[in-house]
């Protein structure tokens, strides 16, 4: 059995925010009995769609119970033995990773018994994430199209097709791959996952019922991204179940032309369907008015959160003295140089196949077989990577005050959902066992990577130093922290013992971050609960007048990276939604105003006249929301 060795460090105990709070020592060396909870004893019954699942290819593809057994005992084993003090939230994370495992055995368990089928109700939850995905890459493939129509009609009296083209390709790029995935949606969904479409909603055919719907992520209820989704799966899996290539999206030779430039485009999205078109299309349309009227508030909401971000981050680097944040800060100084040296330990392609290729593994990454079993041999592995978390902390002493909180293992739902939005397969699903490290000072947080290097524990796969001064963290909302791709061995142990035992290596993600930055991403921080508390409040105002409108459905009951989420789900968030090319309007104006714009190009048009010099003063230097960063 392998081990990590434990010292004295106390954690503290409770919620994240609390966790950030309290830093107060707790008694050490806790009797094994006190960890004796049954947390990985027997098994319960599936949760449902986030849950369980499990192995669609057959029985072949079960990873065999012995081997996770074993693993399972022997984190428990180390757990116990550890003088690493009990605290509600770990416990609760280790009870919640000892429900799923007992939920995915009782999974696998069905499906070898209904030739690869998931259990009704998992099945369910899993296509209704399933839908809600795929709506999502509609409409926002059609709204690529949309911003493309219209940025050539804008721009055709001012610039040559080469410029067009040029200013069109990052809008382009984003098409290509968006629609790239809605060419194997199709055939996975019916083909390989064997999924079948509930009966048809009644708001496919209507948009009365259509525009009452939430527009997106309300579990257990139909939205209006679920039902666009609906259309386009129902229509491609009874047509393109092969997986042929989307309607390519062109200039129409037929259509409308200006200076000898096409103005007019056809094909698409909105031209793939065949069956329903005309409800296709409607519900897009609808949707997109509907998005329109949450972007402003939600693009708010998620640039505020990117302002306290911010702060944090200003405030971390500018500890130790020189620089204030900039590239001369030696906290930033120092982290960079531990983060290089970390990459520098980075192994081969080759090293990394050799150490990860598990002859038990399912042999087709889109299965969702697949899927089951990399996330069954995940239980064990965070908890491994909780241990091992645990004592570098330890032993480290700049990391004094950190403390690390292992994740739940990555549902079933979110895996689906990832695969449909930007993979082709679950391969590339390295994060389903996950844990982060909080720290206070940014000093600790290097610290701790350079003993995580000096370890001989983990192979680094992958650096992303979100905190690195050139990183652009708007895309993300402002949220930053360093994440590593790391591979541990089967059981825990040295790299070497792992490599000449011929053990199986399993990916892990292990976040370091900012309790702060923790704090505000969980939507946890003051004004951010207080905000939570006007959005609920406006949303049943609103429910107990006329009915609650999109804005307060949209903002109310979330908050930090749920709001993220939510905007980025109905393209209401991103740097292209941010940027605007084009004449100026009352309502680009506005937008200006309130801050729901970062970059602005009225592209050549004149605002020479006194109208327009006043709405400049007032709208761009006299708004104190303004966050225009270009203005030409």
């Amino acid at each position: 059995m392998s081990c990590f060795c434990f010292g004295k460090k106390a954690e503290p105990s409770g919620t994240a925010q609390e966790l950030q709070q309290q830093q107060q020592p707790v008694q050490t060396g806790l009797p094994t009995a006190n960890k004796e909870n049954s947390l990985f004893d027997g098994g319960v019954a599936d949760s449902g769609g986030g849950g369980g699942g499990g192995n669609a290819g057959g029985t072949a593809a079960a990873a065999p119970p012995s081997l996770q057994a074993t693993l399972l005992a022997d984190a428990k084993e180390q757990y116990a033995k550890s003088p690493a003090p009990i605290n509600s939230t770990i416990t609760e994370m280790m009870r919640v990773i000892h429900e799923e495992v007992g939920g995915m055995d009782a999974t696998v368990a069905y499906l070898a018994a209904h030739n690869g089928t998931l259990p009704p109700d998992m099945a369910a939850a899993t296509v209704e994430t399933a839908m809600e995905a795929v709506g999502s890459l509609v409409v926002t493939t059609s709204n690529l199209e949309v911003q493309m129509a219209e940025s050539t009609k804008q721009q055709v009296t001012t610039s040559f097709q080469s410029t067009i083209d040029a200013q069109l390709a990052p809008v382009k790029a984003d098409h290509a791959r968006a629609a790239a995935q809605l060419d194997i949606t199709a055939h996975v969904f019916s083909a390989v996952w064997k999924f079948t479409l509930p009966a048809k909603p009644a708001e496919a055919d209507g948009l009365a019922g259509f525009k009452q719907l939430p527009l997106a992520d309300a579990s257990g209820e139909l939205t209006q991204l679920g039902v666009v989704g609906w259309l386009y799966l129902n229509d491609q899996t009874g047509t393109n179940a092969s997986g042929s290539a989307l309607a390519p999206y062109a200039a129409d030779p037929d259509g409308e032309t200006v200076s000898g430039i096409k103005v007019s485009f056809t094909g698409g999205v909105t031209a793939v369907v065949n069956g329903s078109a005309a409800a296709f299309g409607a519900t897009i349309s609808s949707f997109a008015a509907a998005r329109t009227a949450v972007a402003e508030p939600l693009s708010l909401a998620v640039l505020a959160d990117t302002d306290n971000y911010q702060k944090v981050y200003e405030e971390a680097t500018a500890s130790g003295g020189g620089g204030g944040g900039g590239g001369g800060s030696p906290v930033l100084v120092k982290l960079g140089a531990a983060v290089a040296k970390a990459k520098r330990a980075t192994p081969s392609k080759e090293q990394v196949a050799a150490v990860t290729a598990d002859p038990a593994a399912p042999a087709d990454p889109r299965d969702l077989g697949y899927a089951m079993y990399i996330r069954r041999m995940a239980a064990p592995t965070a908890l491994f990577l909780y241990l091992l978390a645990s004592t570098l902390i330890d032993s480290t002493p700049e990391a004094d005050g950190a403390f690390c909180i292992p994740g739940p293992i990555k549902g079933l739902c979110r895996m689906v959902a990832k695969v449909i939005d930007r993979y082709a397969s679950f391969a590339p699903c390295r994060d389903v066992a996950r844990c982060t490290v909080h720290f206070s000072p940014l000093d600790g947080m290097a610290a701790f990577l350079l003993a995580l290097v000096a370890s001989g524990l983990v192979y680094i796969i992958r650096v992303k130093n979100r905190f690195d001064l050139a990183y652009d963290a708007l895309p993300a909302g402002g949220y930053r922290d360093l994440q590593l791709l790391l591979l541990l061995p089967d059981g825990g142990g040295t790299v070497l013992d792992g490599v000449e035992g011929g053990k199986v290596f399993r990916y892990v993600e292990l976040q370091l971050n900012l309790a702060a930055m923790v704090a505000i991403k969980n939507g946890e921080s003051e004004l951010q609960q207080a905000k939570l508390a006007e959005t609920k409040k406006a949303a049943k105002a609103a429910k107990a007048g006329a009915g609650a409108g999109v804005e307060e459905s949209a903002l109310s009951g979330r908050a930090g990276h749920d709001v993220f989420n939510f905007a980025r789900a109905v393209d209401a968030f991103s740097v292209r939604t941010l940027r605007y090319k084009g004449p100026p309007t009352e309502q680009i104006w506005q937008a200006i105003t309130v801050g729901a714009l970062l970059d602005v190009d009225f592209g050549g048009a004149k605002c020479s006249a006194a109208e327009d010099r006043e709405k400049i003063m007032a709208n761009v230097f006299g708004s104190e929301q303004c966050r225009v960063r270009i203005f030409g």
